[in-house]
């Protein structure tokens, strides 16, 4: 059975007449009637009856009809959605993300995207950068944003913005008395610290910064995320030291500071992908990821 015996044959059921629907088809009569024959072997059944005014559908023809015309109907459709596919436009994309990173631009690109993208299923997944990685390779993710991300030959990666490091402290703090902080300001202060993961991670950061000065931070308590760590500043467990992202979060009982010796671009957010992945749907994604980080 081919897609050319349907359109003859929905011709023939909506002329009643084969002479008729041979010039609808620009066709001769003879080639036409072989071909009907044909499409009634090939179903099983006859689809037509002779009259004297030409020819009427049978009980199995008038059910053929609608479904006749149903495929005839899907084949643009399936085009269409093929031809959107390939361009990005459906298709379902898998992100993980962790921590304060939710915070800061990350909204504005998935709004924008879907906006960009209403065919597309956006899954969102909570992994650190290792289960990022992971998830990745077994293919169970498309993207991933994190921070301080380290090279790997099979990924690549863009970034999607930087961010300053904020030190978070309790209100009422002598500390708030100044409008921007040094690592030296922070000697005798117990802090809060966060580790965000696998190595090289938010820890990391911060020993290297005391280490520069010559000092050696006092901890207080370590925990998973910054969220958390802002929440025990509010309840007088020391300072923490935060993405400025992070600043959304508002917790009553905490004020923030901007930490001097820090670089706009310690805590780049970056998204991870893989370098082998040939879904249009993950490159529409990189691209505005791109053009998102080309604004700052």
């Amino acid at each position: 059975m081919e897609l050319r015996q349907l359109r003859y044959f929905v011709a023939v059921a909506e002329a009643k007449n084969l002479s008729r629907a041979a010039e609808r088809l620009h066709l001769s009569q003879p080639p036409l009637t072989r071909q009907i024959r044909q499409l009634e072997i090939d179903v099983g059944a006859r689809l037509f009856e002779r009259t004297s005014r030409g020819v009427e559908l049978t009980e199995a023809g008038r059910l053929f009809l609608d479904d006749a015309r149903n495929i005839l109907d899907l084949v643009p459709r399936a085009a269409a959605r093929a031809r959107s596919a390939h361009a990005g436009q459906i298709g379902r994309l898998d992100v993980a993300v962790f921590g304060s990173v939710m915070f800061g631009r990350l909204p504005q690109l998935l709004a924008a995207f879907r906006a960009a993208h209403p065919g597309v299923e956006l899954v969102f997944h909570t992994m650190n950068k290792g289960d990022q990685i992971q998830a990745l390779r077994q293919g169970r993710i498309h993207a991933g944003f994190s921070r301080l991300t380290s090279s790997y030959p099979d990924m690549a990666s863009e970034t999607l913005q930087h961010e300053r490091l904020l030190v978070a402290l309790p209100e009422g703090h002598a500390l708030l008395q100044r409008k921007q902080l040094r690592v030296q300001h922070l000697a005798d202060c117990p802090l809060v610290l966060f580790a965000s993961g696998p190595r090289p991670n938010f820890t990391d950061v911060v020993f290297s910064l005391f280490e520069r000065v010559g000092l050696r931070p006092t901890l207080s308590q370590t925990v998973e995320d910054a969220v958390t760590g802002i929440a025990l500043v509010a309840a007088g467990f020391g300072a923490c030291l935060v993405p400025a992202s992070a600043a959304y979060v508002q917790v009553p009982g905490v004020a923030y500071r901007p930490l001097a010796q820090a670089s706009s671009k310690l805590l780049d957010v970056n998204c991870i992908y893989r370098r082998a992945d040939g879904s249009a749907v993950t490159a529409a994604f990189v691209r505005m990821v791109r053009e998102f980080g080309r604004q700052g």
